[in-house]
């Protein structure tokens, strides 16, 4: 069931999801920038995604550090 993100009220807008398959490849779509993949599944792709999300994590805490 979904639910609110923090700081969201009211009904839940629509949201597509960051996976998706193309031609038999699986992809996870960014914000900013290109989609990335292929990969030969969605477990691998799924994978990748927290990958890359603990990566933008870590490089904006990173920031914080540097700017104070």
């Amino acid at each position: 069931m979904p639910i609110n993100r923090f700081g969201e009220r009211g009904p839940i807008p629509h949201r597509s999801d960051r996976l998706y398959c193309s031609s038999g490849d699986w992809y996870f779509a960014i914000r900013r920038g290109i989609d990335q993949g292929p990969y030969d599944t969605r477990e691998q792709a799924e994978a990748a995604l927290k990958l890359f999300i603990q990566d933008q994590l870590a490089f904006e805490d990173s920031l914080r550090v540097a700017c104070g």
